[in-house]
């Protein structure tokens, strides 16, 4: 899965990478919850796509939580693919959140870093260090 073309082609299509207008754009309600120790998460409820968000994060929180649950709406918001995570152990988790972590880093962070940089280190490193560099700016 190229999520770098998939993200580039969404910002393009839709002139934004704000990832609540992306999900206003794309019909997914977001909703603020006090959530205890959950962050947010995705939910598809029949047909209509939900993210939920924790209301006592700060802004800039919200946002890296809110890219990282489009990621999941984009990427994994198919009947097959919610059937599979649902009811069998062939889709690692892991990896799922890896690809959400990468979607919310290409959509919340400069295109300056080259292929060669990310393959070096764990999508989770690199989304902290993104995040950490566009907190600091």
């Amino acid at each position: 899965m190229d999520i770098k073309r998939i993200v580039k082609k969404l910002t393009e299509d839709y002139n934004t990478k704000d990832p609540f207008k992306l999900a206003k754009k794309l019909d997914i309600s977001i909703r603020y919850y006090i959530l205890e120790d959950t962050k947010g998460f995705y939910k598809k409820i029949l047909t209509k796509k939900y993210i939920f968000i924790n209301s006592e994060l700060s802004e800039f929180e919200q946002r890296v939580v809110c890219a990282h649950e489009l990621g999941h709406a984009i990427l994994h918001s198919s009947k097959k693919f919610e059937f599979m995570l649902d009811r069998t152990s062939l889709i690692r988790k892991s990896r799922v959140e890896e690809e959400a972590n990468l979607f919310a880093s290409w959509l919340l962070f400069n295109d300056d870093i080259d292929d060669e940089h990310y393959s070096k280190k764990n999508i989770e490193d690199w989304v902290i260090d993104n995040v950490i560099n566009l907190k600091n700016k």
